[in-house]
C-alpha cells in the first residue's frame, strides 16, 4: 500500500509542479515583452510604448490563466504530509498574489512606471522561489522515503 500512496503522491506532486513552472513562465514580463514585440509592427513613432503597454496587458492575461494551479493544489495538499504541503501552499499564495496584482499595472498604465516593473518582478521572484521550495521539499521526501 506504500508504494501506491507514494506513487499517487508522486502524481500529485508532477502535476501541480507542472501547472505551477507553466504558470511562472508564462507570467514572466521578459516573456510578455517578446511575445508584444513579435506581435506588433515595428516603425510606429509609439512602438516603444505600445510594446510595454502590450506586454503588461500580455502578462495580465498570462496571470488569469490560473486554473491548472488552483486544480492541482488541493491534491498536494490531500495527499501531504504537512511540510509539502506547507510549501505548495505558500506557491500557491504566490501565484495568486501575483494574479491580483498583474491587472493593476494595465488599469493604473504604470507601464513605464520603474517601481511597477520592481513590484512586478519581486511578485514573480517570490513564485518562483515558493516553487523552488516546494521542489526541493517534494524531491527530498521522495528521494528519502523507501520504495
Amino acid at each position: 500500500m506504500d508504494a501506491v500512496r507514494r506513487q499517487h503522491q508522486r502524481d500529485a506532486y508532477a502535476a501541480f509542479l507542472g501547472a505551477a513552472t507553466t504558470y511562472a513562465y508564462e507570467t514572466r514580463l521578459t516573456r510578455n515583452q517578446e511575445r508584444a514585440l513579435a506581435e506588433l509592427p515595428t516603425g510606429n513613432e509609439d512602438h516603444v510604448d505600445r510594446v510595454e503597454r502590450r506586454s503588461w496587458e500580455l502578462r495580465a492575461e498570462a496571470a488569469e490563466s490560473i486554473d491548472p494551479v488552483q486544480r492541482t493544489l488541493p491534491v498536494v495538499l490531500l495527499e501531504g504530509p504537512k511540510h509539502i504541503a506547507e510549501r505548495a501552499q505558500e506557491a500557491g499564495i504566490a501565484a495568486h498574489m501575483l494574479r491580483s496584482g498583474a491587472p493593476q499595472y494595465v488599469c493604473l498604465r504604470t507601464v513605464s512606471n520603474a517601481q511597477a516593473v520592481q513590484r512586478a518582478r519581486e511578485e514573480h521572484a517570490r513564485l518562483v522561489d515558493a516553487i523552488e521550495a516546494f521542489t526541493i521539499a517534494a524531491r527530498d521526501y521522495l528521494n528519502d522515503s523507501p520504495a
